[in-house]
């Protein structure tokens, strides 16, 4: 690793700056072969290793981590909103050593999402669960928006952080909660519907026997006239063949749209790791030195290059949308309205939630999901494309933190295969209870849940950070010379 990037990572993994003198059994001092193999400095206390020894407290770590990820992967989010604080409180860990840590396990339940929402098939017509259109859409803005968000997270106060963190989590949490309520209401609404339809019959006119409501109907189709039935407007048969082409085209999984995906992934990932985000730039960038403005311009070009990716595809999908109006395309419930106004207007949304993101600290999903249910989405839809966000989002973060050095590896693949186990087993609960009970509805509520209990834990976080800062005479106010990496490394 090039010079800069030995001076972060000796900042950041196991290492507390002196000696260990809370008694936790999850620290130890530095061994002088650490000292000596460049793993930690003299005099400094650590987190132990996952199996020198394995602890009490790491069967509790795994269980609760266990319990979390399997509602975070339920909701269709990562999780790091709920990892983090508990890996702080129940595993000792500080939070530049837990932020790398739920990286990598969000990631690992993001895999396994993926491959397992990639195979399933929409709940209403035959096409694909995951809406590659949308995750092309509104993702580039979400992710344009961390950008500025996470240099506003160095600036920002903590005690200002966490003030934000509870409202934008509480009404988010409360506004989903209430999406799930008002799902849940017309879900038994259909069901009683369903049931009144099946068993709603009449006497027929001779009395003799009986005659299902509707029937009255499907005899005046077939008074219909054969001419009528058999002559096929010229106008309309080319609607009925671009219906049938658009519909089969959207029975397969998009390669080209997938791959569109990757190469945006590819392209901010390149501007994050120059310009530099967790930690600092393996380049050594530093924004207020001569070569700031190298900075500048990776931290402005993804911003502008998400935001025109957007407008473009926006206007694609607008112009299908009223062709697809205009020829009689039946939509399916829960189906995205792409219309002019939507595709003005929700981007900035994301891009709004993108920058809350960076500036909080939490992850797309706790974002996107949300925003996908306030624009009408069907529950599984909204959570498999919020999945697929975080893939791209946790993989790139994972990424840099690696290139970094900063990630603690026995735990990161521990916690990494746990996450992994609870995907599938939150996959295949949530698959049950909507194939027993057809209640969709419980994948809004376990999102709302994760996020409420998820801005809880943070805020409790932030409180005990800002009374250690008050205690230690630590700066109140904004602070724009932390952007600087010798003051974050001073």
């Amino acid at each position: 690793l090039p010079s800069a990037a030995l001076e972060v990572s000796s900042l950041l993994p196991r290492t507390r700056n002196h000696l260990c003198l809370d008694a936790n059994s999850m620290h130890r001092n530095c061994t002088e072969q650490e000292v000596a193999d460049g793993l930690c400095n003299t005099n400094d206390c650590i987190h132990k290793g996952l199996f020198t020894p394995y602890l009490p407290l790491d069967f509790v770590g795994f269980l609760v981590i266990f319990i979390g990820c399997i509602f975070a992967v339920a909701g269709g989010i990562g999780g790091g909103g709920l990892f983090v604080p508990l890996l702080i409180l129940v595993q000792s860990f500080d939070v530049h050593e837990a932020v790398p840590l739920s990286k990598a396990m969000i990631l690992a339940a993001a895999i396994v999402s993926f491959a397992v929402n990639v195979r399933k098939r929409h709940p209403h017509v035959d096409r694909p669960l995951l809406d590659l259109d949308c995750s092309l859409f509104l993702v580039p803005m979400t992710l344009a928006g961390t950008v500025p968000g996470t240099i506003l997270n160095v600036v920002f106060p903590t005690w200002l952080i966490g003030v934000l963190l509870v409202v934008v989590l509480g009404i988010t949490a409360y506004r989903t909660l209430k999406k799930g309520v008002k799902t849940l209401k017309k879900e038994r609404a259909d069901s009683a519907k369903k049931k009144a339809s099946a068993t709603s019959m009449y006497p027929s006119n001779d009395g003799d026997g009986t005659e299902l409501v509707g029937a009255e109907e499907a005899a005046d189709e077939e008074d219909v006239e054969p001419e009528e039935e058999e002559e096929e407007d010229e106008l309309e048969k080319g609607h009925r063949l671009l219906r049938e082409q658009m519909m089969e085209e959207e029975k397969k999984f998009s390669m080209k749209k997938f791959a569109a995906m990757w190469g945006m992934w590819i392209v901010l990932g390149i501007s994050a790791i120059i310009r530099g985000g967790h930690g600092g730039s393996l380049f050594g960038i530093d924004p207020c030195s001569d070569n700031g403005w190298v900075f500048y311009t990776f931290a402005i070009f993804p911003v502008v290059f998400c935001t025109a990716v957007c407008m473009l595809y926006g206007r694609h999908l607008s112009r299908r949308y009223s062709l697809k109006q205009k020829i009689g395309y039946k939509f399916a419930e829960g189906d995205f309205q792409w219309t002019t106004k939507n595709t003005l207007v929700y981007p900035w949304m994301a891009m709004l939630g993108g920058i809350f993101a960076g500036l909080l600290g939490i992850g797309g999903g706790m974002v996107i999901g949300p925003v996908l249910l306030e624009l009408g989405g069907h529950p599984q839809v909204s959570s498999a494309v919020s999945a697929f966000t975080i893939l791209f989002t946790a993989s790139a973060t994972t990424l840099q933190f690696i290139l970094l050095g900063v990630l603690e590896y026995d735990y990161a693949v521990y916690y990494a295969i746990t996450c992994a186990i609870a995907a599938v087993v939150g996959q295949k609960a949530v698959g049950v209870v909507i194939k027993k009970y057809k209640k969709v509805s419980i994948i809004v509520f376990c999102l709302g849940g994760v996020i409420g209990v998820s801005a809880v834990l943070i805020a409790g976080i932030d409180v005990g950070q800002t009374i250690d800062d008050i205690a230690n005479n630590r700066s109140m106010g904004f602070q724009a010379e932390k952007m600087c990496v010798n003051a974050t490394l001073a």
